[in-house]
């Protein structure tokens, strides 16, 4: 069972078929290290790390969450799991963005939490997809998650 964000990130790499070093050359790391460090849970990946193991084939919704299939098989699934990769790129940089403005840093299970909520959030209302909406909930989630 992969339960955190880093063993779920091990075992993409190992789904593609990669060593930490070629990983870590894929996502634009300095080296095999920096990639064994996100294995290890010691630095949490950048949104671009996320974005590019998305359009590489693994599922978001898994390696955000672990719900789902690491690889979607069939077109049912990959309808289940679908999911607007601009308004989820859109929260991962805000997210980022805020975690900085705020000098806040938070365990990859609280941001992959974050992201999860506020993407069902915002993804069922329309209305809350404005850059300001989207930022101001966010920021409020990270505000909630860091007491």
């Amino acid at each position: 069972m992969t339960n955190t964000l880093n063993e779920r990130l091990r075992k993409a790499r190992h789904i593609l078929g990669l060593s930490a070093r070629e990983m870590a050359e894929q996502v634009g790391l300095g080296g095999r290290s920096s990639w064994e460090r996100y294995e290890r849970g010691e630095n949490e990946p950048k949104a671009s790390v996320l974005i590019h193991l998305s359009s590489v084939g693994i599922n978001p919704v898994w390696l955000l969450s672990g719900r789902g299939n690491p690889v979607p098989t069939t077109n049912a699934n990959k309808s289940q799991d679908a999911l607007d990769s601009p308004l989820l790129q859109k929260i991962i940089s805000e997210l980022e963005n805020c975690l900085l403005h705020e000098k806040k840093t938070i365990t990859p299970e609280i941001k992959a939490l974050i992201i999860k909520e506020s993407y069902l959030v915002i993804s069922q209302n329309n209305e809350m997809h404005s850059p300001q909406n989207i930022t101001n909930i966010i920021c409020s989630m990270v505000r909630v998650r860091t007491l």
